[in-house]
């Protein structure tokens, strides 16, 4: 999109990025090399173009010292959405323009559903805090919150559905999006009802054809909210301070929530962080550390079970049946609100090259490569739908990234 508002519809602008940034073993670049010749090609290529890429980060890791180091930091100027549901980057007036700077390293940038991958961290902290074994995430959610929590759904229909739903869903089926409801709320009706956010999923109706399936879905992130709650006796936001983001040194970042609902001021769980991509890189490090945090002998923490148990994929999009609808999600597999990708040509030693992915729309991608010691961190502004030429070519050569930089590590 132009500064003028007209949108670019070039399908190939990120070709040289991505097809071009070759950080190899064989490159001959140093760290300050690449990030000169990569910044180099990107220029050269755009041209003067304002991409809807507002940034890629690449860090690599030393499991030894337990440091991050960035490899490229690239920010450029670039549309963002601004409290609008409207996702035609056309309408050019709920679009602010953002100069490279505002989009830098340190500047707080919406995670979109990135978040839900965080939120998976939060809940292994709170069943840490309430000294729960983490075989809790079989337990019906009625186990959990407790038939009291019935009470603040108002009496009817819709309570008796809740009241249903969880003496049948586990935690384990609302981690992996496996709910088996009908779920179809949109922002603005989420925003609206008279319903709690964690209730709103559970007093959707059951769906055959979703049964035991995973089923992408907002509404089953935002019980997670009221998990926390009941595990701490805090609000989600305030433990996600406390126990995740104080401990990480986590400062640049910001949490979206609703303040008039029936529950008062609670975080929309399923998209509730704008963070700085360094930031962000620091919860991809506390995964590549396999959930320690600390260094000598003091441990700020140690999530290492919980990591182990919630990135790996319990559920496989490659066994028949694993997902519901016709078109199979982009990934290998999903965990406990992260994806799994099983790269089908890059296999460091005959095996596929295992990825953890945190994702949200518009450009937002985590990608964490464990066997490489290796994050790459993108953010974007096309919240369009999928379909459009220039959505696919967007997200297209975002997952072609990273098939870039770690061919032989970097």
């Amino acid at each position: 999109i132009a500064k003028n508002g007209e949108v670019n519809t070039r399908s190939d602008i990120y070709r040289t990025l991505v097809e071009r940034l070759v950080l190899t073993e064989n490159s001959g670049l140093s760290a300050g090399e690449v990030s000169k010749f990569a910044t180099d090609r990107i220029r050269e290529f755009t041209d003067g173009q304002s991409p809807f890429i507002h940034s890629v980060h690449i860090y690599r890791h030393d499991p030894e010292t337990r440091v991050l180091s960035p490899i490229l930091s690239k920010s450029y100027e670039g549309p963002d959405r601004v409290g609008t549901r409207d996702q035609d980057p056309s309408t050019f007036s709920r679009y602010v323009w953002k100069s490279a700077e505002d989009l830098g390293a340190d500047k707080p940038h919406r995670l979109q559903s990135v978040s839900k991958s965080i939120a998976s961290l939060v809940v292994g902290l709170a069943i840490q805090h309430a000294k729960r074994d983490f075989d809790i995430v079989n337990a019906p959610l009625v186990t959990i919150l407790g038939p009291e929590a019935l009470e603040e759904v108002p009496e009817g229909p819709k309570r008796d559905q809740v009241r249903e739903n969880m003496a049948t869903i586990t935690l384990k089926d609302v981690l992996t999006m496996a709910i088996g409801l009908k779920w179809n709320l949109n922002y603005d009706a989420v925003m609206e009802s008279p319903l709690p956010l964690w209730a709103q999923a559970l007093a959707c109706e059951p769906e055959a054809a979703r049964s035991g399936k995973f089923s992408y879905c907002d509404g089953a992130t935002n019980i997670l909210g009221k998990v926390v709650l009941t595990l701490t006796g805090k609000p989600f936001h305030e433990f996600a301070r406390e126990a995740l983001f104080d401990p990480l040194g986590i400062t640049h970042y910001e949490q979206k929530t609703r303040d008039s609902g029936p529950e008062g001021k609670t975080a929309i769980v399923s998209g509730a962080f704008s963070m700085a991509p360094n930031d962000l890189a620091k919860i991809g490090q506390l995964v590549l550390q396999d959930g320690k945090w600390g260094t000598g002998d003091s441990t700020a923490l140690d999530l290492s079970d919980w990591i182990s148990l919630s990135i790996r994929p319990h559920i496989d999009f490659n066994t028949p049946g694993a997902f519901f609808g016709a078109k199979k999600p982009p990934y290998s597999g999903y965990g406990f609100q992260w994806w799994h990708y099983a790269h089908p040509t890059l296999k460091p030693d005959g095996k596929p090259l295992q990825v953890t992915i945190a994702t949200g729309i518009g450009g937002q991608k985590l990608f964490i490569v464990k066997e490489l010691n290796l994050l790459i961190i993108t953010h974007g502004g096309f919240y369009r739908v999928e379909g459009t030429p220039e959505y696919s070519a967007m997200y297209g050569q975002l997952h072609r990234i990273f098939e870039t930089v770690i061919p032989k590590g970097v």
